[in-house]
Protein backbone atom coordinates (compact mmCIF):
# COMPACT_ATOMS: atom_id res chain seq x y z
CA UNK A 1 0.00 0.00 0.00
CA UNK A 2 2.81 2.38 0.90
CA UNK A 3 4.52 1.62 -2.42
CA UNK A 4 1.29 2.32 -4.28
CA UNK A 5 0.86 5.69 -2.52
CA UNK A 6 4.49 6.57 -3.22
CA UNK A 7 4.10 5.73 -6.90
CA UNK A 8 0.87 7.74 -7.09
CA UNK A 9 2.58 10.71 -5.46
CA UNK A 10 5.46 10.58 -7.97
CA UNK A 11 3.04 10.43 -10.90
CA UNK A 12 1.08 13.44 -9.60
CA UNK A 13 4.32 15.36 -9.10
CA UNK A 14 5.46 14.63 -12.65
CA UNK A 15 2.08 15.69 -14.01
CA UNK A 16 2.23 19.01 -12.16
CA UNK A 17 5.80 19.60 -13.37
CA UNK A 18 4.79 18.80 -16.95
CA UNK A 19 1.86 21.22 -16.81
CA UNK A 20 4.09 23.91 -15.32
CA UNK A 21 6.53 23.57 -18.20
CA UNK A 22 3.74 23.67 -20.76
CA UNK A 23 2.41 26.92 -19.31
CA UNK A 24 5.77 28.70 -19.70
CA UNK A 25 6.79 28.69 -23.33
CA UNK A 26 8.89 31.14 -25.28
CA UNK A 27 5.69 32.46 -26.80
CA UNK A 28 4.80 33.89 -23.38
CA UNK A 29 5.40 37.60 -22.75
CA UNK A 30 6.63 37.96 -19.18
CA UNK A 31 5.73 41.02 -17.15
CA UNK A 32 8.78 42.70 -15.57
CA UNK A 33 9.26 42.23 -11.83
CA UNK A 34 11.30 45.13 -10.51
CA UNK A 35 13.97 46.90 -12.55
CA UNK A 36 14.39 44.57 -15.51
CA UNK A 37 13.34 43.80 -19.05
CA UNK A 38 12.00 40.52 -20.39
CA UNK A 39 12.33 38.86 -23.80
CA UNK A 40 11.90 35.26 -24.98
CA UNK A 41 10.94 34.06 -21.48
CA UNK A 42 14.16 35.44 -19.97
CA UNK A 43 14.63 38.24 -17.43
CA UNK A 44 17.47 40.75 -17.48
CA UNK A 45 18.09 43.03 -14.50
CA UNK A 46 18.62 46.76 -15.00
CA UNK A 47 20.64 48.45 -12.28
CA UNK A 48 20.96 52.01 -13.59
CA UNK A 49 19.18 54.50 -15.82
CA UNK A 50 20.51 57.60 -17.52
CA UNK A 51 19.35 60.40 -19.77
CA UNK A 52 21.21 62.27 -22.50
CA UNK A 53 19.40 65.26 -24.00
CA UNK A 54 20.51 66.72 -27.31
CA UNK A 55 20.98 70.44 -26.66
CA UNK A 56 20.24 71.38 -30.29
CA UNK A 57 16.52 72.14 -30.37
CA UNK A 58 14.55 72.44 -33.60
CA UNK A 59 10.88 73.22 -34.21
CA UNK A 60 10.32 73.41 -30.46
CA UNK A 61 11.62 69.88 -29.90
CA UNK A 62 14.74 68.08 -28.74
CA UNK A 63 15.78 64.46 -28.98
CA UNK A 64 17.04 62.51 -26.01
CA UNK A 65 18.37 59.03 -25.36
CA UNK A 66 16.95 57.08 -22.45
CA UNK A 67 19.21 54.19 -21.42
CA UNK A 68 19.13 51.35 -18.93
CA UNK A 69 22.03 49.04 -18.10
CA UNK A 70 23.18 46.09 -16.05
CA UNK A 71 26.90 45.32 -16.01
CA UNK A 72 28.11 42.03 -14.52
CA UNK A 73 31.10 43.80 -12.93
CA UNK A 74 28.96 46.55 -11.43
CA UNK A 75 30.56 49.30 -13.52
CA UNK A 76 27.23 50.62 -14.75
CA UNK A 77 27.75 52.63 -17.92
CA UNK A 78 31.50 52.90 -17.32
CA UNK A 79 32.31 50.09 -19.74
CA UNK A 80 35.83 48.67 -19.54
CA UNK A 81 37.80 46.16 -21.57
CA UNK A 82 36.97 42.55 -20.80
CA UNK A 83 33.58 43.45 -19.33
CA UNK A 84 31.13 40.63 -20.04
CA UNK A 85 27.38 40.02 -19.87
CA UNK A 86 26.44 43.65 -20.38
CA UNK A 87 22.70 44.10 -20.95
CA UNK A 88 21.24 47.45 -21.91
CA UNK A 89 18.41 49.22 -23.67
CA UNK A 90 18.51 52.53 -25.59
CA UNK A 91 15.30 54.37 -26.49
CA UNK A 92 15.21 57.72 -28.31
CA UNK A 93 12.43 60.12 -27.36
CA UNK A 94 11.30 63.47 -28.73
CA UNK A 95 10.56 66.01 -25.98
CA UNK A 96 9.53 69.69 -25.84
CA UNK A 97 12.63 71.90 -26.08
CA UNK A 98 11.99 73.60 -22.71
CA UNK A 99 13.06 70.37 -21.03
CA UNK A 100 16.65 70.83 -22.24
CA UNK A 101 17.43 73.26 -19.41
CA UNK A 102 15.35 71.26 -16.95
CA UNK A 103 17.48 68.18 -17.76
CA UNK A 104 14.37 66.06 -17.51
CA UNK A 105 11.73 64.33 -19.60
CA UNK A 106 8.03 65.10 -19.22
CA UNK A 107 5.49 62.63 -17.92
CA UNK A 108 3.27 61.03 -20.50
CA UNK A 109 3.02 58.29 -23.10
CA UNK A 110 5.53 58.15 -25.95
CA UNK A 111 4.72 56.16 -29.10
CA UNK A 112 6.71 55.17 -32.17
CA UNK A 113 5.58 57.33 -35.09
CA UNK A 114 5.56 54.88 -37.98
CA UNK A 115 5.13 57.68 -40.53
CA UNK A 116 8.45 59.28 -39.61
CA UNK A 117 10.37 56.33 -38.12
CA UNK A 118 13.72 55.87 -39.83
CA UNK A 119 13.37 59.22 -41.61
CA UNK A 120 15.24 61.79 -39.49
CA UNK A 121 14.49 64.64 -41.90
CA UNK A 122 10.73 64.15 -41.63
CA UNK A 123 8.62 66.24 -39.21
CA UNK A 124 8.29 64.72 -35.78
CA UNK A 125 6.42 65.76 -32.67
CA UNK A 126 6.96 65.73 -28.90
CA UNK A 127 6.17 62.34 -27.39
CA UNK A 128 7.26 60.55 -30.58
CA UNK A 129 9.72 57.68 -30.27
CA UNK A 130 12.45 57.83 -32.92
CA UNK A 131 13.42 54.65 -34.73
CA UNK A 132 16.98 54.41 -33.38
CA UNK A 133 16.28 52.06 -30.49
CA UNK A 134 18.14 48.91 -29.47
CA UNK A 135 18.36 46.23 -26.83
CA UNK A 136 21.66 44.37 -26.33
CA UNK A 137 22.02 41.18 -24.32
CA UNK A 138 25.17 39.45 -23.03
CA UNK A 139 27.70 41.81 -24.62
CA UNK A 140 31.41 41.96 -24.14
CA UNK A 141 33.23 45.27 -24.53
CA UNK A 142 36.47 46.24 -26.27
CA UNK A 143 37.63 49.59 -24.94
CA UNK A 144 40.21 50.29 -27.69
CA UNK A 145 37.49 50.16 -30.35
CA UNK A 146 34.64 51.37 -28.13
CA UNK A 147 32.78 48.34 -29.44
CA UNK A 148 30.39 45.70 -28.12
CA UNK A 149 31.03 42.12 -29.17
CA UNK A 150 29.46 38.65 -28.93
CA UNK A 151 25.96 39.83 -28.11
CA UNK A 152 22.33 39.46 -29.12
CA UNK A 153 20.97 42.65 -30.69
CA UNK A 154 17.37 43.74 -31.16
CA UNK A 155 16.77 46.94 -33.17
CA UNK A 156 16.70 49.47 -34.55
CA UNK A 157 13.75 48.75 -36.82
CA UNK A 158 11.07 48.05 -34.23
CA UNK A 159 7.51 47.69 -35.51
CA UNK A 160 5.96 49.13 -32.36
CA UNK A 161 7.31 51.00 -29.35
CA UNK A 162 5.66 52.56 -26.31
CA UNK A 163 7.14 54.30 -23.26
CA UNK A 164 5.05 55.48 -20.31
CA UNK A 165 6.76 57.94 -17.94
CA UNK A 166 5.63 59.15 -14.53
CA UNK A 167 7.68 61.02 -11.95
CA UNK A 168 7.65 61.86 -8.24
CA UNK A 169 10.36 64.31 -7.24
CA UNK A 170 13.56 63.00 -8.85
CA UNK A 171 12.32 59.42 -9.08
CA UNK A 172 11.01 58.21 -12.44
CA UNK A 173 8.77 55.24 -13.02
CA UNK A 174 9.08 54.03 -16.61
CA UNK A 175 7.36 51.19 -18.47
CA UNK A 176 8.47 50.36 -22.01
CA UNK A 177 7.46 47.89 -24.70
CA UNK A 178 9.38 47.26 -27.93
CA UNK A 179 8.10 44.90 -30.61
CA UNK A 180 10.00 43.59 -33.62
CA UNK A 181 8.57 40.82 -35.79
CA UNK A 182 7.39 38.11 -33.36
CA UNK A 183 9.55 39.33 -30.46
CA UNK A 184 8.32 41.55 -27.62
CA UNK A 185 10.58 43.27 -25.09
CA UNK A 186 8.88 44.57 -21.95
CA UNK A 187 10.74 46.61 -19.37
CA UNK A 188 10.32 48.55 -16.16
CA UNK A 189 12.58 50.97 -14.31
CA UNK A 190 12.01 52.94 -11.12
CA UNK A 191 14.70 55.29 -9.86
CA UNK A 192 16.62 58.43 -10.66
CA UNK A 193 18.12 59.05 -14.09
CA UNK A 194 21.73 60.21 -14.30
CA UNK A 195 21.99 63.10 -16.78
CA UNK A 196 25.11 62.73 -18.95
CA UNK A 197 26.61 63.92 -22.22
CA UNK A 198 27.96 60.54 -23.33
CA UNK A 199 26.46 58.88 -26.37
CA UNK A 200 27.93 55.34 -26.12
Amino acid sequence: MKKTNLLLGILIGLTILSCSKENTTCDDILEPQGNEFTVNCNRYKMELGRLNINGNAYSGMASCKLSFVNNEKGNGFDFQSNDKNINFVDIWLMIPSEYILLEAIPEGTYVLNNETAGQPNQPQAPFDIADWNRAIIGAGYVEDNDKFINHTLYGSDFDEATVVVSKSGLVYEIYYTLKISETTIKGYYKGELEVVDKWN
